[in-house]
């Protein structure tokens, strides 16, 4: 079984972030803003490589030292994210991944690296 890795980013939720969220904005008609919402990045299905390439760009060395878990927008390396993306099949999306987290780091998200493998 390969690694895969996605990023799961939880924070206040606000109309302006609905086409950043999971769901199609209108399934989010009636929430509050400042409710407490979650979003997936990065869902990396490129197997071990790739989920090590996107990990380290993401400011984590060793994906299973768990204390490495929660991101630190200010460390991902926007750089090294590009380089990463241009060697996966899937770059295009993770890209817009990247501009999803940067919208959502601005706006007081969490970020956390979930490993599966």
């Amino acid at each position: 079984m390969g690694l895969y890795v996605d990023v799961v980013a939880i924070g206040p939720f606000a109309a302006e972030l609905r086409d950043c969220l999971d769901h199609p904005p209108e399934r989010y008609a009636t929430t509050r803003a400042g409710a407490t919402v979650m979003a997936t990045l990065f869902g990396v299905v490129e197997g071990t490589g790739g989920g090590h390439l996107i990990a380290a760009a993401l400011g984590v060395a060793d994906v299973w030292d768990f204390n490495q878990h929660e991101l630190a927008p200010a460390r991902i390396d926007d750089a090294a994210m590009r380089a990463a993306c241009a060697r996966l099949a899937n770059g295009d999306a993770y890209l817009r991944d990247l501009a999803r987290l940067r919208r959502l780091a601005v706006a007081g998200f969490r970020f956390y690296l979930r490993p599966n493998g």
